[in-house]
């Protein structure tokens, strides 16, 4: 599952995001050096607001 706001690999590949945050909108998470960092509250969009590179 991801879109359905669970646990899920990203299509970044090693883009795991977390409930409802971390959603990959633009290119790459934040992480180009190899992973994304989906910690609690940290991802591509946290709330309309977010750490991403395109």
């Amino acid at each position: 599952m991801d879109s359905d706001g669970s646990f899920g690999v990203e299509m970044a590949g090693l883009g795991i995001r977390t409930t409802g945050f971390g959603i990959e909108m633009g290119g790459f998470v934040i992480g180009m050096t190899g992973l994304d960092i989906g910690i609690a509250g940290f991802g591509a969009d946290m709330g309309g607001f977010g750490i991403k590179a395109t």
